[in-house]
């Protein structure tokens, strides 16, 4: 009687209200079904293991992006803020120790790929955990655009423009090409390259070691006037930031380089962060110096961008071991290239899993890696290939990432207090990342407003094509209830296919809750949940 008072009052909503058009039965969800299955343990499908990484592969997939931004922004630092290029990038390198604790704290209380934008997901909003999968994918574009067109000043100068452009198609087709492969075979790759890079800056440095500071032109550098000390180091800082991209790649291989449980001591994927600040804290700094001490400031303005190619002519002598030097910087930008697009190709993954992108890009598929080395190209193409200009609008990407991870940790402290992590870092941390990235981010900006004009129009174009899928239910019942307004040619043409695509948006997919009790009081928090934050009418309560 109960079943059929319900079926009965089902259809009485339809006959009995005239004003509901038939087309709109759309709009009340169909009365649930109660099933009872037994499903026999043999016919499960067994879930491959993850592929993990040790933890050196997991240093040199980060490291590589890391070692190959060094290249292009210790250039840019010297000319920004002449002698003080030392003092900047190893202030830059204590302004990124608080995210150093941050990224551990976050990646181990969500250990997911993707782990930024997965904890703000969960303990914000969509749309900023949107934002910030924004500005993550704009650092992978801007990481390809940048490895590409530094390979490409370093060797133009010994082969001319024509050979130089298939050689970075090959870079780019080599590394879309390990992407699709297991993340095992670009770990090996990124391996080799990254001792291959060591061994290279190893022997430059103690090479250029043997000059000395008094024989060196470290001193007549540091005579030079320098009329505004202050406001060039601030730049130069702000620059210097620039140096230490790829902690945000190591963050969207969590779960690859090694998640964290209580029980089995430190993650993976904290002794990967360890091992690229330690990197940061001893190369950057040095770097700067050795470059100073080896070129005049007068030659470093004139072309800041292949500096450790003209050191490698000065300390080994013939032009060759600067062919040398410029063959080794071009295969680690491909090392870093590899490592931009293999972070964003996991977060791509999420963020369909998540249905802010097609379902088609949740498995490996050529898409995703194409689509970023396009978006790079095409921010390189935007930008004229200026790489002053384009590790400008690197570096607010970077920066307005290293926010959101300061966000994110506030809303972990404020929301989500009791999830287990490894450590806890306080306020303290927090407001020290948060206003030393700010103070970054305003002194590139202000460095040149060129820079952020392009750096907004780039992080537009992303986060409006993922909100635009990810509220593409409500657009199309916008555009349907528009065309229902039109004249009457018009609206049984358009009405009928928008009408299908939100019958289909609607009931495409659903919600899995798995429950142990039938307690009302928590499934109707479940269902207050999912209706105010996910985009779908379908629930299934399995018990």
């Amino acid at each position: 009687n109960d079943e059929r008072g319900r079926r009965t009052s089902k259809y009485s909503i339809v006959s009995e209200d005239k004003s509901i058009d038939a087309n709109e039965i759309w709009e009340f969800p169909p009365w649930g079904t109660v099933m009872e299955r037994k499903i026999p343990i043999e016919s499960l499908p067994i879930i491959p293991s993850k592929t993990l990484l040790n933890v050196f592969q997991s240093t040199a997939i980060a490291g590589n992006d890391l070692l190959g931004s060094v290249l292009y922004t210790t250039g840019i630092v010297c000319v920004a803020c002449g002698q003080l290029a030392p003092l900047a990038m190893f202030l830059a390198v204590l302004a990124v120790y608080p995210f150093r604790k941050i990224f551990q704290e976050i990646g181990t209380a969500l250990p997911h790929n993707a782990g930024i934008y997965m904890s703000l997901l969960n303990s914000s909003s969509k749309s900023l955990a949107a934002f910030a999968a924004s500005c993550s994918l704009v650092t992978c574009s801007a990481t390809a655009a940048m490895s590409v067109g530094s390979a490409t000043k370093h060797l133009e100068d010994f082969f001319g423009p024509g050979p130089v452009i298939g050689v970075c198609l090959l870079m780019m087709g080599v590394a879309v090409y390990l992407v699709l492969l297991d993340i095992q075979y670009c770990a090996r790759v990124a391996s080799v390259v990254f001792v291959l890079h060591l061994v290279t800056l190893l022997g430059l440095v103690t090479c250029a070691g043997r000059v000395g500071l008094r024989e060196g032109a470290f001193w007549s550098n540091w005579s030079q006037p320098l009329p505004h000390p202050g406001q060039d180091l601030f730049y130069g800082y702000s620059l210097a930031l620039l140096g230490l991209t790829g902690f945000e790649t190591a963050t969207n291989y969590i779960e690859e380089a090694g998640p964290f449980e209580p029980r089995a001591g430190r993650a993976g994927f904290e002794k990967a962060l360890d091992g690229l600040y330690l990197m940061a804290l001893l190369i950057n700094p040095a770097i700067s110096l050795l470059v100073l001490n080896s070129l005049e400031l007068t030659s470093i303005r004139e072309n800041p961008h292949g500096v450790l190619i003209r050191v490698a002519d000065r300390v080994w002598g013939p032009e060759k071991m600067g062919l040398l030097l410029a063959l080794d910087a071009v295969i680690v930008l491909a090392g870093g290239l590899l490592a931009s697009l293999l972070g964003g190709t996991a977060l791509i993954r999420q963020l369909a899993l998540d249905r802010y992108l097609p379902p088609g890009l949740k498995e490996k598929s050529l898409w995703a890696p194409v689509a970023l080395v396009a978006f790079g190209c095409g921010l390189l193409g935007l930008a004229e290939g200026d790489l002053s200009l384009l590790s400008g609008v690197f570096s607010l990407a970077f920066l307005l990432w290293l926010l959101c991870v300061a966000a994110t940790h506030l809303c972990l402290l404020c929301q989500k207090p009791f999830w287990p992590r490894a450590q806890r870092q306080g306020w303290p941390f927090t407001l020290w990342g948060f206003g030393a990235a700010l103070v970054g981010f305003i002194g590139v900006a202000l460095q040149d407003p060129r820079r952020l004009g392009l750096f907004l129009i780039f992080l537009a174009t992303h986060l409006l094509l993922l909100l635009l899928f990810l509220h593409r239910l409500q657009l199309s019942r916008g555009l349907l209830a528009i065309s229902r307004l039109l004249p009457a040619p018009l609206d049984p043409l358009l009405s009928a296919p928008l009408l299908r695509i939100v019958q289909h948006l609607q009931w495409s997919f659903s919600m899995v809750f798995f429950t142990s009790s039938a307690d009302l009081h928590v499934l109707n928090e479940v269902i207050g949940y999912v209706r105010g934050r996910e985009k779908c009418s379908q629930l299934l309560l399995v018990h």
